[in-house]
């Protein structure tokens, strides 16, 4: 059960990734800059899930297993930070060059670097990871009146994705560390917060167009 679970999760990442990068191509450099962090981010969790299919397949040699857990613990701590502030981005109509986004990743993995030498990585997984989820949130609520089906899909997505860490002993997306029995709450999750960012790249982009 664990083995499906985790390959139906890394064939929804991938086929999301692969639905938004189809949505990036028409946007201004603003918004496409906003969709690239946020593939970005879910390519981080596509990884780390694939990575933990091939362990429980037996393919766990220690190279692997080190660079799954890489990419788990960056995608523990940047892919939710990413999505949330993107759709943020998208739903304000912000003009941020695109290389902000490459600065906001740096400083995301510097704060966690200082974080860890502190012996605070717990308290920061949560700090970036609710960030992220007001982020979503707040674009959510900015839309719930103009498109109410992307405000939902953003709320969806920020309750299947931090509800394991609410009310369990988990960390967020815990489970792109290592294999869980809440590892099901992602898929929904990541499908709900993947369409809601390719909604509202699409909507901020029809705005622009008629003005």
């Amino acid at each position: 059960m664990t083995l499906f679970v985790y390959i139906a999760l890394t064939i929804s990442l991938i086929g999301m990734s692969f639905w938004l990068w189809l949505h990036r191509q028409p946007l201004h450099l603003p918004a496409r800059g906003a969709l690239t962090a946020g593939l970005v981010g879910l390519l981080l969790a596509a990884a780390a899930a694939l990575l933990l299919v091939l362990t429980e397949l037996g393919l766990d040699q220690a190279g692997v297993v080190h660079a799954q857990r890489m990419l788990g613990l960056a995608a523990q701590h940047l892919t939710l930070p990413l999505l949330g502030m993107a759709c943020l981005f998208l739903a304000l109509g912000l003009h941020w060059k695109p290389m902000v986004w490459s600065q906001i990743i740096l400083g995301l993995m510097a704060f966690f670097e200082l974080a860890r030498r502190m012996e605070l990585e717990q308290q920061y997984q949560w700090l970036v990871n609710l960030v992220g989820v007001a982020a979503l949130l707040l674009a959510a609520l900015l839309f719930a009146r103009r498109h109410r089906l992307t405000a939902a899909l953003g709320i969806i997505a920020a309750s299947f994705l931090l509800a394991p860490g609410l009310f369990s002993d988990e960390m967020p997306l815990q489970g792109l560390f290592r294999t869980g029995e809440h590892a099901s709450w992602l898929i929904p999750g990541f499908v709900a917060l993947g369409l809601a960012l390719g909604l509202f790249s699409t909507q901020q982009q029809s705005l622009i167009s008629q003005k």
